[in-house]
């Protein structure tokens, strides 16, 4: 591929402040910046002569042409300079996913990429600001990673992959929930609030899903109080009642919170039933982790239901608090599921009379 002339451009190029000068003669200095410029642009795949062919420049004819193409190669050659992806902090794998997604191309038209535009560069790095990891998604929301996936499994969030585990959260999505925050009513001056955090302690109930149904519109009784920041400035009417905190679809192996919350036990209750075969669990992969993760398997639950009541879910039959029932079942002998040294309060349904 041919090279547009240096001694026919005549227009110098200063990348210290990647601003066009005026028409002079080059100096050594100059000329070495221009060829190291060819270089780049070389192992990059392109040329400066193709730059201009895609700039629409024509044949040089006078030397008002040449002045024009200079200044127009040089635009996009400063441009190109600008937006390397070192200077951007972005590999070049991910530069070219980056424009494969935005562009709408295949895994392959974006893996072969050897030359990017202007235009390409700058729909991209668009794209990119408005992307954020989970970690600074947790912080803009003031909530755990874990349950900024929460939200995107639920359908609240978007995301977006890059050919790995990694994932990243429109931001105009937290805009959007925030903004939503804001909106909500200043609490009555006759009404009790608890923070979003210590109603969904109380009451049993995931905060995630406190938030889906209120976005679906199935709770009401949110407010916005001054304190906080994120999901955090809601409060919650004391009197407002969300259900219970939710037995999870049947089929669905569970994880050790939400078998605890199923079962209304601990969680080391849980892993006791599970270690010694009362529980059985397997191992999933996470994929956006790629660690393994323990569930206890749905059919094993049943099994245990079937044959076992925990002092929790017999403490919400009868409706007593939990402490009294312990000591009403430990007074009349009602033993306890042994689980090496500990003893788990589940009570076998015969010795309890409740199906």
């Amino acid at each position: 591929m041919e090279f547009l002339s240096w001694e026919r451009i005549r227009l110098p190029l200063l990348f210290r402040n990647l601003e066009i000068a005026s028409m002079r003669t080059p100096t050594k200095a100059d000329l070495d910046a221009h060829e190291r410029l060819k270089a780049e642009l070389r192992i990059r795949g392109t040329s400066l002569a193709q730059i201009s062919r895609e700039l629409g420049v024509s044949e040089l004819h006078d030397e008002a042409a040449e002045a024009d193409s200079g200044q127009a190669i040089a635009r996009c050659a400063a441009h190109l300079v600008r937006y390397r992806p070192q200077a951007v902090g972005l590999g070049m794998m991910l530069l070219k996913r980056l424009i494969g997604h935005v562009d709408q191309l295949s895994e392959e038209e974006a893996g072969a990429l050897t030359e990017t535009t202007p235009g390409q560069l700058d729909r991209a790095l668009a794209f990119w600001r408005g992307l954020l990891n989970l970690k600074s998604a947790a912080e803009r929301l003031q909530i755990l990673p874990v349950q900024v996936k929460s939200l995107i499994h639920n359908g609240l969030l978007r995301s977006t992959r890059f050919g790995t585990a990694l994932r990243y959260v429109h931001e105009e999505d937290i805009e959007r929930l925030l903004a939503q925050v804001a909106a909500l009513p200043e609490p009555p001056a006759t009404e009790a609030v608890l923070p979003l955090r210590r109603h969904c302690r109380n009451h049993r109930i995931g905060l995630v899903r406190l938030i889906t149904l209120w976005q679906k519109g199935e709770f009401e009784g949110l407010v916005r109080h001054g304190e906080g920041a994120g999901l955090q400035a809601i409060h919650v009417l004391q009197q407002a009642d969300a259900g219970e905190g939710g037995a999870p679809a049947p089929g669905r192996d569970l994880t050790l919170p939400e078998t605890a919350s199923y079962l209304s036990i601990g969680i080391a209750s849980v892993r006791a039933l599970r270690d010694t075969g009362y529980l059985r669990h397997e191992k999933c992969l996470n994929a956006d982790t790629n660690h393994h993760h323990t569930l206890i398997t749905w059919r094993s639950i049943c099994e245990f239901e079937e044959r076992f009541l925990t002092l929790g879910q017999l403490a919400k039959a009868s409706k007593v608090a939990p402490m009294h029932l312990a000591r009403q079942l430990d007074r009349t002998g009602v033993p306890t599921v042994p689980c090496g040294s500990l003893h788990v309060r589940a009570y076998e349904r015969v010795h309890v009379g409740r199906r």
